[in-house]
């Protein structure tokens, strides 16, 4: 099984502080699910967020159906869509308060856009759209508060005790992931064989 490639699995970056042209995490998720659905990852504009809003829309509307997911800062314009299209996203170690956690890394300018940003979002909200993936020795943020602001729309919680922020075990949660991206797009072959490319079976 194949799918169509008109379907594409969007990942929001969380903030480049290296300034490093890929993502460890991105290609991680591409070397998982590469061979069964077009993987993009957007970059959000720290300074802009309309920006970010139209490059995504852009990917969206090229698009029959998209699926989406971000780790650390890249949660805000994910959650965005996932409020806006009224469909499920994964957040992995979620950054939602760049103005605590990256308060000496962002501007004043970036910091406001990112707030106001989340005050657009928090215009949205409706339903249990989020699926955490936390690491409970996260060393940049703490995930609790997050979950306290968004416990009504929190629909499934993966707890782990290690994995830092990085999330350095994402590839033993490939069927957890393929179950909550794509429900029953992928069969059980396609997900043995990505277990079996990454020898975990």
């Amino acid at each position: 099984m194949r799918y169509k490639m008109k379907n594409a699995l969007i990942y929001f970056r969380g903030y480049n502080w290296l300034s490093q042209e890929r993502s460890g995490t991105f290609d991680r998720i591409e070397k998982m699910f590469g061979h069964y659905i077009e993987c993009i990852m957007i970059e959000q504009n720290v300074g802009d967020y309309l920006s970010t809003i139209e490059e995504t829309k852009k990917v969206i509307e090229s698009h029959d159906q998209v699926f989406l997911i971000a780790s650390s800062m890249g949660c805000i314009p994910a959650l965005y869509f996932g409020f806006e299209l009224d469909t499920s996203v994964i957040l992995i170690n979620p950054g939602y308060f760049p103005e605590e956690t990256l308060c000496k890394l962002l501007t004043v300018g970036e910091i406001d856009n990112l707030v106001r940003f989340k005050k657009v979002i928090e215009e949205k909200v409706q339903g249990e759209k989020i699926n955490l993936l936390i690491s409970e020795d996260d060393e940049v943020v703490n995930p609790y508060k997050f979950m306290v602001k968004y416990k009504d729309n929190i629909r499934f919680i993966d707890r782990n005790p290690t994995g830092g922020h990085t999330y350095e075990n994402l590839e033993t949660k490939v069927n957890l992931l393929n179950n909550l991206l794509f429900g029953s797009l992928m069969d059980d072959d396609d997900a043995g064989q990505v277990c079996e490319d990454w020898n975990f079976i």
